[in-house]
């Protein structure tokens, strides 16, 4: 009989812890694979919008609107020089109201066909306005006729004066313009009847500060010219 049993089995036991933490150091410690960091997107911060240009939006706002038209004759500039009439004899009898040219004729009074534009809203100083194209044409829309526009006037406190198409920083302004007229005769023989007993629209192309915008003006007549015997 073996009279050591539990040295024995204390041996065994130690073996046996020995064998498994020898297995355990042989034991290869896979390395844990690195985790790429999710990658930070900066969030872009928004541009403020830059503010309208003033001047720009104050040009946009101007508005052109036709106040009248009046059509009638185109008169030509006068270019034969005028000489001093004789003065008639203090009480003598005037045989006509209309005064003679220089050379002794008396002519019949023109009466110039012009448009008359206001625009509202305040421009701004150094804008101008021009007037790029006109048409004419019935009320239901069909152009018979182009004129020009010519001679700019503006309307001061002591009527019109002179003017170069240049805005100020008034609320409105009051412009007129002389037109010149169609070939009513040609017209007329297109049409086959009378214009002066036709109403007619003019279309107008007006440029501020370099925005186009085409108006409509009215209804209007062609005006009679004034005639007056000699």
């Amino acid at each position: 009989m073996n009279r050591f049993p539990h040295a024995v089995a204390i041996c065994l036991l130690l073996a046996s812890c020995a064998t498994s933490e020898e297995a355990k150091s042989r034991e290869v410690i896979e390395p844990t694979p690195d985790v790429p960091a999710e990658p930070v997107v900066a969030t872009p911060t928004p541009t403020p919008a830059s503010p309208p240009d003033a001047g720009a939006a104050v040009a946009t706002a101007l508005t052109p609107a036709i106040a009248s038209v009046q059509m009638a004759q185109d008169c030509p500039k006068k270019t034969v020089k005028k000489e001093k009439a004789k003065r008639p004899m203090p009480g003598a009898p005037s045989r006509s109201r209309i005064r003679p040219d220089g050379n002794g004729n008396f002519n019949q009074p023109c009466t110039q066909s012009s448009i008359q534009i206001s625009v509202s809203g305040v421009a701004t100083p150094g804008s101008t306005m021009a007037i790029k194209g006109m048409r004419l044409l019935t009320p239901d829309g069909k152009q018979v006729a182009t004129v020009q526009a010519r001679m700019p006037t503006l309307w001061k406190e002591s009527g019109y004066v002179n003017w170069d198409g240049v805005l100020t920083s008034d609320a409105e302004h009051k412009a007129s313009y002389h037109i010149s007229v169609p070939d009513w005769a040609a017209l007329e023989k297109t049409m086959g009847k009378s214009t002066y007993n036709m109403m007619f629209v003019l279309d107008v192309d007006v440029e501020i500060g370099g925005t186009v915008t085409t108006v409509r003006s009215p209804s209007f007549e062609r005006t009679q010219p004034m005639m007056i015997r000699t």
